[in-house]
């Protein structure tokens, strides 16, 4: 009896000894299910069995004698070997190509957030920012000048804008984005977004109010002298021609006189049509009656008649000091166009100003 003892206490000692490798060292069993990213699950059993979610057949799994490293053998025999490892979002077996396996759950993106956003290297993506504005309100735009940032703003961070263009008085929304983990850091911004706020910009002038229009009148007055003077004997008065027979001039500008002003100013909705070559933001328009005397030299005739002109000036510009700009062919080109009628006055303002009310805001000024 006591020999029949004796061997099966011997047996079960062997068929110990034989499953010991498959024993997990304690508090390190791998027995549960394990998720990656993707949401792929690793079943390891506790009869030493293993299946990869979606993958062919069983494959067997055993501890190696250093207690540490498990090797796991495929349904076709093929090995490969881990072990269980733990950070701050858990343990988690790394499974080669299909990546970490973490026990019962793969963490969620607030938790890796979390744990990135505790470990990073935080980064003041605004601190020494500078800013450089250009443009005329509503048209200015910002760029960035980031030299005086530190070395990992300058290499690892870009910026963006809310939008394109800005104007006085408007606050434009900076963010800040990092190109991601580069070099193997792992960082973080402080904060992504900033604002900068639009201000002394010279600006399109919207309305005459405040505006000192001293240089635009003085100009204008030269302007009239000039085409006075050359309209005498000329074939040409404020661009009007004389289109009678052969050998006629113009004789005099005898009178002008001033009649209505009207300011023209761009509607909101066709501001991003902008085009001051083709579309001048404002308008100041000058209207005139022109007397004038002609003579033909051919024929001893004279004659006189009147003339309704609109002199205007376009794309008016206010600066922070006070002063104005104006052109049409370049903000400090100071000219100004001109468009007539033979018929009248209101002919005169119906087809050279009110013909452009879909584009503009017109409205009737005394300067």
């Amino acid at each position: 009896m006591k020999i029949k003892r004796s061997i099966a206490l011997i047996i079960g000692i062997i068929l110990l000894l034989s499953t010991v490798s498959a024993c997990a060292p304690a508090g390190k069993s791998p027995v549960g299910k394990w998720y990656n990213e993707k949401g792929k699950c690793l079943d390891v059993r506790s009869d030493g069995s293993w299946k990869l979610e979606n993958s062919y057949g069983t494959g067997t799994w055993e501890y190696l004698e250093d207690k540490v490293t498990i090797e796991f053998t495929d349904f076709y025999g093929d090995t490969q070997e881990s072990e269980i490892n733990e950070d701050e979002l858990g343990k988690y077996i790394d499974f080669g190509y299909y990546g970490n396996f973490y026990k019962d759950s793969y963490p969620s993106k607030d938790e890796i957030d979390e744990v990135k956003a505790k470990n990073a290297i935080k980064i003041d993506a605004f601190k020494n920012l500078s800013y450089e504005v250009s443009g005329i309100s509503p048209y200015c735009k910002i760029t960035i000048n980031n030299s005086a940032c530190s070395d990992e703003v300058q290499k690892y961070v870009s910026y963006s804008f809310d939008k394109e263009y800005y104007k006085n008085g408007e606050s434009a929304i900076i963010t800040a984005e990092l190109y991601g983990n580069i070099d193997g850091e792992n960082y973080i911004l402080e904060s992504s977004e900033t604002t900068y706020t639009i201000s002394d910009q010279p600006e399109y002038i919207t309305n005459l109010d405040d505006v000192d229009l001293s240089l635009l009148k003085q100009e204008l007055t030269d302007v009239i002298t000039a085409e006075k003077s050359k309209a005498t004997g000329g074939d040409y008065l404020f661009t009007f021609p004389h289109w009678a027979a052969g050998g006629t001039n113009f004789k005099s500008c005898d009178k002008i006189v001033a009649d209505d002003i009207y300011f023209l100013s761009l509607k909101s909705i066709k501001i991003s049509e902008y085009d001051m070559y083709n579309t001048p933001f404002n308008q100041i328009a000058f209207t005139y009656s022109v007397d004038y005397t002609w003579e033909n030299t051919n024929s001893h005739e004279n004659g006189s008649d009147t003339l309704w002109i609109n002199l205007n000036a376009g794309n008016l510009v206010k600066y922070p000091d006070g002063s104005i700009k104006w052109g049409y062919e370049s903000l400090e080109s100071y000219d100004f166009k001109c468009s007539y009628s033979e018929i009248g006055l209101e002919d005169c303002i119906t087809t050279t100003i009110m013909n452009l009310s879909d584009n503009y805001n017109i409205s009737k000024v005394e300067i």
